[in-house]
This record gives structure tokens, C-alpha cells and sequence, in this order.
């Protein structure tokens, strides 16, 4: 059955198995022959390194027995494995299988540096059962007085190894006693350590070229982006505004590329508003000029008609042409911009005086300030223009009742003016966005202060976050609200008495 069972090429030379009194029960042997010779019973000889194998059965050791013997027919060691088998705690037999050493000695041989390096695997107090590698003449003592020492020693822990010119490593395998043992020789040492300097200054030179050549592709990569748009800066500085930074290679300064153009279409942005501003300003300063033929001979002549109205008993005529003077002379005073709520408001009650008698008091107007409101700045000519829009474009041309509120309150840290009126209303959003966007051209195209103009003067001093926005619907009416910061160190003396 076992001739069957294992080929003529496996590493398996010879089984036995052995009942309690060491009596053969069955064996198999690969061959028997003068070249492959092996005993048909262990325990009829004492040769075959049979003593570590009776120790091993007397003292009934249940771990595994790892011992070897020298086969003389082969000239080559063998590996002997035995193991007692035992019924409960009876022992009733034992198995022992001998095996080549060679494929232990294959496994050895992929780890061997050079065949200098002597490598073996020995049971500690038996002899060796696999070696690779040839031992030099100089070093054979050394090895011989380790492999001794091992067959010796009762245990692992007797070992006390040491070895000169060379070093041995030890590899234990405690739990069956077993030992691998690599012993290198000084000359092998020296050697590998050449070998391994050469390959150092080699693997050193490779890297340090390898260093400076990603240095300078790194270098090149880095530096070309940064001179660049270097270069790109200069030209701009020069005059070439309409330069922008092309698109780099890193992260980082395309990052930074991109910031500068954007930087640069704000600054573009900006100087072409400023100069829009600027001459906005210069129009409304001209225009105001314009308006300013002679106003002392305009005020001169409407305080007049207001005297000569008083003595000829026409009331009407002479609060008309006092309200008209007090107009011009608030209207044309280009020399102070800024105002006052409560200023703002007189000048309304004058105007609306004024509307009073030309629309013969269709319109009802409601006014409502907050107390704290009136010291508080704004731009002259900003609250009259708001109520002269909505008679114009909202109630002029209304049905039913006209009414245009008047509100100004403190929101938050702002100043809130709202006007309202009960006129016929509009889509608008076309507007709220002309007011968003607040191009010079918007403001030009009226021929009075409208809500562009508002809305250009208080975006200019404050910022784009204030301005005008109009909230209204066809049929709804329409509400007219002006935000700006609070600014206040006014006077107010005469809000109370009009």
C-alpha cells in the first residue's frame, strides 16, 4: 500500500510504526539496494542514531521527536521525525518516518548569502540534521566546537554560544527542542561590507544626480510661472493695461495670477467709475452754474412781489412768492451739499405750498419724522425730488383719492426715508436694476434731480450698500425707500415752529 502511495522521487526514504513494546508492526522503505540501503528494523541495530530514539519512547514525551542519523550507503544525513501514540494516557505504539535531508538543504540554500555562509538545523543535545554551505579549513574548528556544544547541552537554556571570527545567528524553535543556526565568516563579513559600501556611494551618486536633475526640472517648473508673470507686471507697469496674467502652472501662482487680475479689473472698474463720477460732477456743477444767473436779482425781485402782494391785501400771491424765494435760494445753494432732515422737510413745505395752489389742493400730504431724525446729514436735494416724482409719474394722473405719505425713521444704524403715494404703480424690476447698476448714463438722461441722481450721489459718498430701491405693482401704488448711514451733528430750532 505505501510502495503505492509514495513516489520514487518524495523525500520520504523509510516509515515504521512500532506497538508499546518497540515490536514492528509494519514498515516501508523507498528502496533496497547497495546505493539505497535502510534498515528494515530500527531497534535491531544500534546504529541509525537509535539512542535518541529509545530515550525518546522511554520517557514517554508526548511532543514530537526531531533527531537525524548519518546513512552510510547514501553518504547524506537523514531527518528522522518519531511520534508516540497513546490510547487515552497509555502509550500503544509509535510512529517514526525518515526523510532526505536535501529538501531541508534546498530551503536553506535560497537564504545563503555565498556558500561561505554555513547554515544548519540541529536538535539541541543531538547531532546536526541538515547543513548547507562549505566550511573553510580555518573556520572548521569554530563550527565544530558549536555543533559539539548544542549535542552537549540538555536544553536551550544551557547554551551559552560564542564564536570568533564570525558571527552566528541563532533562530530556536522551542517547542521541539530545535535549533537553526547561520554562522557567517569574518572574510564573508568583510566582503559583503565592500559590497555594500560600493552600493551605497553607487545608490548615493544615483540619488544626488537624481536631486539635482528633479531640482532643476522643479526649479524651471517653479520659477517660470513667477518670471513670467513678473514679466507680465512689468509690461502693465508700463502702460500695457490691458494685459492680463495668463493661465500658469502651480496652484499657487495661478492662484495668485488670477487674484492679480482680478485686482487689476477692480482697479479698471474703479478708475472708469471714478471718472464717471467725476464727470457727473462737473455736468451737475455746470448745470448749477447755469442756474445761477443773477439769483440775488431773482430773490430781490420775489421778495418784492411778496411785499407789493401784502399791501395790496393778495395773501395767496405773497406766501406764493415767499415759498418760491425760499426754494431758489435752498435750491441753488451749491456751496453746502449736505443738509439736514429738518431742513429737507422745510424745503418740502415750501414746495408743496407751492403744488398746493397749482393743483388746487388735490393732493393730501402726510408727513412723519422722528424726533431724533431731524439733526441728522444727507444730500441736499433728496427728500423734494422723492414727493416731485411721485406727483409727476404716480397721482397726476391717478382716480379717487391722492395721497403722498412722507416717512423718515431710524432702521438700525441707518436713516430710512419712505415715500409713498396712492398713484397707479408699476412693474418695477427694469428700474430696481437701472438703480443697481447706477451707469452715468441713467443720470443724464433726465432733465431734473430724479431717483438716478439720488441714488448716484448717495452711492457715491456711502458706498453700493445704500442707495434707492422702489417697491410697486400696476394698481398698488408705489413706495420709494432711500437708505443711508446715520450722520448727525445738525441743528434743529425751526421743525416745530412751521
Amino acid at each position: 500500500m505505501a510502495t503505492d502511495q509514495f513516489k520514487s522521487d518524495d523525500a520520504l526514504v523509510a516509515l515504521y510504526i512500532y506497538d508499546r513494546n518497540q515490536n514492528l508492526i509494519s514498515n516501508y522503505r523507498h528502496a533496497v539496494t547497495p546505493a539505497y540501503d535502510y534498515p528494515e528494523d530500527l531497534f535491531a541495530g544500534e546504529e541509525c542514531n537509535i539512542e535518541s530514539l529509545k530515550k525518546y519512547i522511554q520517557d514517554q514525551t508526548v511532543d514530537m521527536l526531531i533527531s537525524s542519523y548519518y546513512n552510510q550507503s547514501r553518504s547524506r544525513q537523514m531527518v528522522r521525525f518519531a511520534l508516540n501514540i497513546f490510547s487515552g494516557s497509555n502509550r500503544i505504539g509509535c510512529i517514526v518516518c525518515d526523510v532526505d535531508s536535501k529538501i531541508f538543504v534546498e530551503v536553506m540554500k535560497r537564504y545563503a548569502a555565498e556558500e561561505n555562509n554555513i547554515i544548519w538545523m540541529q536538535p539541541v543535545g543531538d547531532i546536526p540534521a541538515a547543513m548547507y554551505g562549505d566550511v573553510e579549513e580555518r573556520y572548521y574548528t569554530g563550527y565544530e566546537e558549536i555543533v559539539n556544544e548544542v549535542l552537549q547541552a540538555n536544553n536551550v537554556q544551557q547554551l551559552q554560544l560564542q564564536v570568533q571570527e564570525g558571527v552566528l545567528f541563532r533562530f530556536p524553535e522551542n517547542h521541539y527542542n530545535l535549533e537553526l543556526y547561520s554562522f557567517v565568516p569574518s572574510s564573508l563579513m568583510v566582503h559583503n561590507q565592500k559590497s555594500l559600501m560600493q552600493n551605497l556611494f553607487v545608490v548615493a551618486f544615483i540619488s544626488m544626480l537624481f536631486s539635482i536633475c528633479f531640482s532643476m526640472v522643479m526649479s524651471e517648473y517653479l520659477v517660470w510661472p513667477l518670471e513670467k508673470l513678473t514679466e507680465t507686471m512689468r509690461r502693465i507697469r508700463e502702460g500695457e493695461t490691458n494685459l492680463r496674467v495668463e493661465k500658469l502652472g502651480t496652484d499657487e501662482v495661478e492662484e495668485m495670477g488670477n487674484t492679480f487680475n482680478k485686482m487689476l479689473d477692480e482697479m479698471e472698474g474703479l478708475i472708469t467709475k471714478d471718472y464717471q463720477t467725476r464727470l457727473m460732477l462737473n455736468q451737475m456743477e455746470y448745470k448749477a452754474l447755469q442756474s445761477q444767473i443773477n439769483p440775488h436779482f431773482l430773490y430781490n425781485t420775489l421778495d418784492t412781489m411778496s411785499s407789493i402782494a401784502e399791501i395790496q391785501n393778495c395773501p395767496m400771491v405773497s406766501n406764493l412768492s415767499q415759498a418760491l424765494s425760499h426754494i431758489f435760494r435752498y435750491s441753488l445753494d451749491i456751496k453746502h451739499p449736505m443738509s439736514t432732515v429738518e431742513k429737507e422737510l422745510l424745503h418740502l413745505k415750501s414746495y408743496i405750498y407751492v403744488m398746493n395752489v397749482r393743483m388746487s389742493n388735490q393732493v393730501q400730504y402726510k408727513l412723519k419724522a422722528e424726533p431724533d431724525t431731524l439733526r441728522l446729514l444727507l444730500p441736499r436735494l433728496t427728500i423734494q425730488p422723492l414727493v416731485e416724482n411721485a406727483i409727476k409719474h404716480g397721482i397726476r394722473h391717478a382716480k379717487g383719492e391722492k395721497i403722498i405719505c412722507v416717512e423718515i425713521e431710524m432702521d438700525g444704524r441707518n436713516l430710512k426715508i419712505c415715500v409713498q403715494d396712492t398713484g397707479e404703480g408699476f412693474q418695477a424690476d427694469k428700474l430696481n436694476e437701472e438703480l443697481r447698476v447706477n451707469e452715468l448714463d441713467y443720470v443724464e438722461q433726465g432733465s431734473s434731480i430724479g431717483l438716478h441722481n439720488i441714488n448716484a450721489r448717495i452711492r457715491l459718498l456711502y458706498g453700493d450698500g445704500y442707495g434707492v430701491a422702489v417697491k410697486s405693482a400696476p394698481g398698488q401704488g408705489t413706495c420709494v425707500i432711500v437708505t443711508m448711514p446715520q450722520i448727525g451733528d445738525g441743528e434743529t430750532n425751526e421743525w416745530g415752529k412751521v
